[in-house]
């Protein structure tokens, strides 16, 4: 800075303005950081790539970046790839749950005098299963909980619904009493 003896630095300067202005909403100033990072690594190839970050890898951001720039596709995520393009579905993996487990676990908490709704909301939050998914599992006739549930005791339920106890336990400590 002025006085130190150093010139300073205008591009680092002016870099940090247009990190800042988009890091504060500024759609222009990120705009202009993804296409100027894209424009740098088109000077490159494999081959004169030196940095520290893989080339395959610095070439797909950049790549990703044109892509959103060019609004194709309109969401950020889907051209970053780590979006999927089906609504409601995380990328990656998709975990499976114990659809019988989850029907006891919410028979369980309706029975203590939760809400069918809450119950649902609760074991969702709990367990990251879906709602939709919870809804069909607890009504499900091919469930053992379903067809006899006013039959099935307590205990048989916390059976069932082993795989989700720990879950449960922290719903039912967080609930004294049954919202």
């Amino acid at each position: 800075m002025p006085g130190d003896g150093q010139v300073p630095d205008y591009n680092a300067e002016y870099a940090n303005a247009a990190v800042a202005a988009a890091r504060g909403g500024d759609t222009d100033a990120a705009r202009e950081i993804l296409s100027d990072f894209a424009a740098a690594i088109d000077r490159y190839s494999e081959r004169t790539w030196r940095g520290s970050i893989p080339w395959a890898y610095v070439r797909y951001i950049a790549d990703a970046f044109k892509r959103v720039l060019s609004g194709e596709p309109k969401n950020a995520g889907h051209a970053l790839g780590i979006k999927t393009r089906a609504p409601g579905r995380r990328a990656g993996k998709t975990r499976q749950h114990n659809e019988e487990a989850l029907a006891a676990a919410y028979w369980f908490l309706v029975r203590r005098g939760y809400r069918p709704e809450t119950a649902n909301k609760l074991l969702s939050e709990a367990t990251g299963a879906v709602r939709r998914t919870i809804q069909k599992a607890a009504m499900n006739e091919g469930n053992l909980c379903f067809g006899d549930r006013d039959k099935i005791d307590d205990e048989d339920l916390k059976d069932v619904m082993k795989p989700y106890a720990v879950q449960i336990e922290i719903i039912l400590a967080a609930y004294t009493k049954a919202p």
